[in-house]
């Protein structure tokens, strides 16, 4: 019988304590969540773009945040890195062009070559730089990054490219070859002091649309030349990247190009240039030209674009009447 009052006892107790709990957290409620106090408000005036000072409905922007600047020196992977310095030289035919040395150590177990190590881009402009070839293999060894490294050994690389401009900074990059995460090395070269960053603006077209993180145009086509004096279709499109990732035209989209419903093979005519292949910074556009073998100058062609990794069935396309 005491045992029972015990526990009766012990219930009523519990029920008194989670009754006054209640009503502390109810008059919590009452005093500051129902009633937003002066700070609050001022807060969500701020965040809406309003209060007193503030004009109505004023425009929201957005700005993209000026990436963290990278270290020059450190660990990809199983290699360590150390991106030196750079001189300006000549390629082979008389063009501008740079060339970084970088210093390579192998840390892994096996011997292994720069080239199935890492990777390097130059940009300017938030665009890639073609590579350059030298006729004096004592500017750029081209061999040097295909020679392998044994464990613990290390050898200065160095890697040329053409200037796509005599002023704008050069903003070099170093990633692992093959690698699942984001880690990149890089260096800034300021070749001349009144040279600044400039993005360019992609061309746009009359066909023109969205396909994943990019915007692509069909802006214009024209009948040329091939090498061996075939006609070729080429085709100018327009290529803006709105992602997070440097990316390229030949790697995220997939142009089709048809006649009389057989698919049109790709062609290297006489001013053909890499633009396709060349990667693009995160708000950046460019003008990419592609050529196709044309075996008939009076059919109708179709273009067909459509993002090469996803799963959407979007596509842009576009008839283009020949002359």
């Amino acid at each position: 019988m005491k045992k029972i009052a015990k526990i009766f006892l012990v219930a009523i107790a519990c029920i008194v304590a989670i009754t006054a709990l209640a009503g502390c957290l109810s008059e919590d409620s009452e005093a500051g969540g129902n009633q937003p106090n002066e700070a609050q408000n001022q807060s969500s005036d701020e965040a809406a773009g309003g209060g007193e000072d503030a004009p109505a409905n004023q425009p929201l922007t957005a700005q993209r945040p000026d990436a963290a600047p990278l270290e020059s020196s450190g660990n990809l992977g199983r290699y360590h890195v150390d991106i030196g310095d750079y001189t300006l030289e000549k390629d082979y035919n008389g063009r501008q062009a740079i060339v970084v040395s970088y210093t390579f150590t192998n840390n892994d177990d096996e011997a292994q070559s720069a080239t199935f190590a890492v990777s390097e881009k130059a940009f300017q402009n938030g665009v890639s730089l073609e590579p350059a070839i030298f006729a004096d293999d004592s500017i750029v060894d081209s061999s040097a990054n295909m020679r392998n490294v044994q464990p613990g050994a290390s050898l200065e690389i160095k890697q040329g490219y053409l200037l796509s401009s005599p002023t704008a900074p050069v903003e070099f990059e170093v990633t692992e070859a093959i690698s699942f995460n984001d880690d990149m090395l890089g260096k800034t070269f300021e070749i001349d002091p009144s040279g600044k960053t400039e993005y360019p603006s992609a061309p746009v077209g009359a066909t023109n649309g969205n396909l994943g993180n990019y915007e692509v145009s069909v802006v214009s086509c024209e009948i040329g030349d091939n090498y061996d004096d075939t006609d070729v279709l080429i085709v100018h499109y327009g290529f803006t990247n709105n992602g997070k990732k440097e990316a390229s035209f030949s790697l995220e989209i997939s142009a089709k190009v048809f006649q009389n419903g057989v698919e049109l093979e790709r062609a290297y005519f006489a001013d053909s240039n890499e633009s396709g292949t060349l990667f693009v910074k995160p708000g950046a556009g460019i003008e990419v030209v592609e050529a196709y073998e044309l075996p008939d100058t009076s059919s109708a062609v179709n273009i067909e674009l459509s993002e090469i990794f996803s799963l959407s069935d979007e596509k842009i396309t576009a008839e283009v009447e020949l002359k």
